[in-house]
């Protein structure tokens, strides 16, 4: 009899919401800064109950039993989660993955990052997720004009961000308008 409550917490604990088949422990040990980022993506779009925020140095979480994790960024890049918005913002400076929301889930956007004197250090679509957040992987220690445009909106926007120590991660204040 014990045997089968045993079993039934094992895997209770295994379906919990660690997403990665562990039973406690560190669900992400052993990934990388992105694959820690996407994994926490997953677990928002599930409802799954794990606060993470991440700065220029880490991804944070921490489980409702307590535990804690932190997966340091790579050397020579960072994380910045991008919110475009048409009517309303909010104000933001670490992203939480666990709880930021922005107003265009699921849109395509076009985005170009350059440097003042014209260096593109990204350039290509990205589609916001479902949190309506643009995810973007930069070269630290730049500071950056970053040009949104939603070519199905026929909107488009600018606004500066910086990939320096300490710097937002969470960018809200890129409003897209009528491109003319």
């Amino acid at each position: 009899m014990w045997v089968g409550a045993l079993l039934a917490a094992v895997l209770g604990a295994v379906l919990w919401g660690t997403g990665s088949g562990q039973i406690g422990g560190n669900p992400v040990a052993g990934l990388s800064a992105r694959e820690a980022v996407a994994l926490a993506n997953a677990w928002f779009a599930r409802g799954e109950p794990v606060t993470s925020f991440i700065t220029t140095e880490a991804l944070f979480l921490k489980w409702p039993d307590g535990r804690e994790a932190r997966v340091s960024l790579p050397a020579n890049e960072t994380y910045v989660a991008v919110a475009p918005y048409v009517n309303q913002t909010h104000p933001c400076r670490v992203h939480y993955i666990s709880s930021c929301r922005a107003e265009l889930p699921d849109t395509p956007f076009a985005v170009t990052a350059r440097t003042a004197d014209g260096r593109v250090v990204f350039d290509g679509m990205v589609t916001s997720l479902a949190n309506g957040f643009i995810e973007l992987w930069l070269p630290r220690q730049l500071e950056l004009i970053l040009t949104v445009k939603a070519p199905d909106l026929g909107l488009a926007g600018e606004g500066r961000i910086s990939t320096r120590d300490g710097a937002p991660t969470c960018i809200t204040d890129v409003r897209l308008q009528r491109a003319g």
